[in-house]
């Protein structure tokens, strides 16, 4: 099950991605909303995955 959620998440990437793009330019003029949005996001999963993998006494540590 874990793959196949991985695969329907990076799937949307070639969609979402470019879409983000689009309106953020269009709503702003530029694309830095959109990439503040992607920095966010991507700090939010390096802290789930720290939290549950790599902290000290994590339950399924590495």
């Amino acid at each position: 099950m874990q793959r196949g959620f991985a695969g329907a998440i990076g799937a949307y990437g070639g969609f979402f991605i470019p879409q983000a793009y689009k309106y953020s330019i269009g709503a702003t003029g530029g694309p830095q909303t959109a990439l503040i949005a992607f920095v966010a996001f991507y700090a939010t999963c390096i802290a789930v995955t720290w939290y549950f993998y790599y902290r000290k006494n994590a339950e399924i540590p590495c």
